[in-house]
């Protein structure tokens, strides 16, 4: 009899064993299926969530959804497309895209979400969850690294200006201290964050993004440990060497801040140390064209309120909704415009970025 329960047990051992080795990959894939059931988001309040359809329909059908939601409704529908549907008739894509939309561009919490639109405060946290996932998932197509011709179109508007195709700049992201990380999300100006960088082209559309898990990595760190400087010294999609003020001829190259190490595909200003008018001149015009990254961060933070305070959601979830809300702000821009690549005899110099640096200065 006590043979049978030592053999009991070690089967009952056996299947716990089993059950803690499943892969944390396949427990999260069941956790998002039985998510999009249509028992696991419900109303709590009939009364609200009926008058929180009716003023989104409403908003919709006036084609006056930009006041409520700060974005038209032909993006809306764009974005609504990359949610993916569930059972529930209920919580549609248009319906649960705008509580995403209201998390992001109020700033508000769940619990003043779900008290407002009816919808229960888990359901809110659902909603988010899978609707940052589906719209990270379209990340590629929305955000991409541009094609030699998308590269050429950007040179050209730079006419009577530094010819960069795109400018690069880092951005914290602060949050409420992720627990057991000790300082390591600690950023120099001495609050919890998280870093990134971004590159935007001539038009502010955003073309490159990276995060960090750490907000203690500087801007020249991420860079040279990310895949943009592999991007930028192996001058991907790049075309032809282009002749700019009179017989001045360059490659393609990005701009970016004292923050980065100067290469001849990166132009940083001239330091403190090195300044004379001439060169001051240059610093002035090279920030000029610059300040365009700078405006990004200021248009996603004005539009996308929820970062106008520390982030609140686990760090995997916090960077995910960075992202998807760069997805929705590129949506916003049609397709990058494009010149064609004509073949021709230029050859750009093979020099360092200082002699690069100073070759274009003399002729600005």
């Amino acid at each position: 009899m006590e043979l049978s329960k030592i053999n009991q047990k070690s089967k009952t051992d056996a299947v716990m064993l089993m059950l803690l080795n499943i892969s944390q990959q396949r427990f999260t894939e069941v956790l998002r299926m039985e998510s999009y059931l249509s028992n696991q988001l419900v109303e709590v309040n009939q009364k609200n969530f009926a008058h929180f359809r009716e003023t989104l329909d409403a908003f919709i059908k006036m084609d006056k959804l930009e006041i409520f939601l700060f974005l038209d409704v032909e993006t809306f529908d764009k974005i609504s497309k990359m949610l993916r549907p569930v059972v529930c008739s209920k919580f549609d894509n248009d319906l649960r895209l705008a509580v995403i939309l209201i998390f992001l561009t109020k700033g508000v919490s769940q619990n003043a979400i779900a008290l407002w639109s009816g919808i229960s405060q888990p359901s809110i946290s659902r909603i988010l969850r899978q609707g940052f996932d589906d719209i990270c998932e379209k990340f590629g197509e929305t955000i991409k690294w541009p094609t030699a011709e998308q590269i050429a179109y950007q040179q050209d508007l730079t006419k009577n200006k530094i010819p960069s195709f795109g400018q690069i700049d880092g951005k914290l992201w602060y949050v409420n201290r992720p627990p057991g990380t000790g300082t390591l999300n600690m950023s120099y100006k001495s609050r919890f964050a998280f870093n990134s960088l971004f590159v935007v082209d001539n038009e502010a559309r955003i073309i490159y993004i990276q995060l960090s898990k750490n907000g203690c990595h500087s801007d020249g760190q991420m860079f040279n440990a990310g895949p943009i400087s592999k991007l930028l010294e192996k001058k991907q999609n790049f075309p032809p060497p282009i002749k700019h003020h009179e017989h001045f001829i360059c490659d393609s190259f990005l701009l970016g801040d004292g923050g980065f190490a100067l290469t001849p595909q990166l132009l940083v200003p001239f330091r403190q140390t090195e300044l004379n008018p001439e060169k001051d001149m240059f610093n002035k015009h090279l920030s000029n064209q610059r300040v365009l990254v700078e405006n990004l961060f200021g248009r996603i933070t004005q539009k996308f309120r929820l970062f106008n305070r520390p982030l609140d959601l686990d760090m995997t979830q916090n960077q995910l909704a960075v992202i998807a809300a760069s997805v929705i702000y590129n949506s916003q821009f049609g397709e990058p415009g494009t010149l064609p690549i004509l073949t021709t005899n230029h050859v750009a110099p093979r020099e360092s970025g200082k002699l690069f640096r100073q070759r274009l200065h003399e002729k600005l």
